[in-house]
């Protein structure tokens, strides 16, 4: 099933400026942390689902569904790679810190640990005080690009809670369903160290490879969902 709008990829676009960020400016550290998240999208009378997992620890953050999964691990200069993680294909794609500013998928660290970018609450106008999960959270609300966007804003996690996203196309939203200090042992994670037989890609070889099934797969799910997309879950382990 082709999803039309995916997690990170949804959310690390609210607005276009959100994304970018000199990596030597973004050394600020998180507290280590695990969230399960619902995502709906509606479209016109159709409506998806789907549960996602967000992990983030020392220098890395992960994000998982069944079969797929991605690690943005940053090194001691700030630099930030890539690594994608296709389980049942037993496969793996990598990108260097310059792949990704090359192809346009480089993303903020603050934002990538945040869901979204903590310092652009600028954009959105705080509307009171809530509670999730027994822990106290704001509201934000606002537009941005002709869009409805609400954000509940966890301040002491720096995470977000909830975002919500409404237009003329339809309207997605990621809701916290639970908050950990690790991941359950049952989630689906990136697993990077129990990949050592999966077959290595580099992600700048990717265009040509078109000849690989698996890599038209990948191809195929980006281009329709945009050229920055990074979560095409639809193609793992097809």
């Amino acid at each position: 099933m082709r999803q039309t709008i995916l997690f990170l990829s949804f959310l690390l676009h609210i607005a276009p400026s959100w994304a970018g960020g000199d990596s030597a400016r973004e050394m600020t550290t998180y507290e280590p942390l695990a969230a399960h998240y619902r995502e709906e999208i509606v479209v016109g009378k159709k409506q998806k689902s789907a549960d996602w997992y967000f992990t983030r620890h020392d220098n890395q953050v992960e994000t998982a569904q069944a079969g797929y999964a991605e690690a943005w691990q940053r090194d001691e200069r700030g630099e930030i790679a890539l690594t994608r993680v296709f389980h049942q294909d037993r496969k793996l794609i990598q990108y260097t810190p310059g792949e990704l500013r090359t192809q346009g998928r480089r993303k903020n660290w603050s934002a990538l640990n945040s869901i979204v970018d903590p310092r652009q609450h600028a954009a959105l106008r705080r509307v009171g005080a809530v509670s999730v999960l027994g822990r106290p959270a704001s509201r934000y609300t606002g537009k941005i690009d002709g869009e409805r966007i609400e954000v509940i804003w966890l301040t002491q996690e720096a995470l977000a809670a909830k975002v919500v996203r409404a237009g003329r196309d339809g309207r997605v939203s990621l809701e916290l369903k639970e908050l950990r200090s690790s991941p359950d042992s049952r989630w689906p994670r990136a697993d990077l160290a129990d990949t050592d037989q999966y077959t290595f890609l580099d992600g700048a070889d990717l265009g040509d490879m078109e000849y690989d099934p698996f890599v038209q797969r990948v191809l195929d799910a980006e281009s329709g969902h945009g050229a920055h997309i990074h979560h095409p879950t639809d193609i793992a382990g097809q």
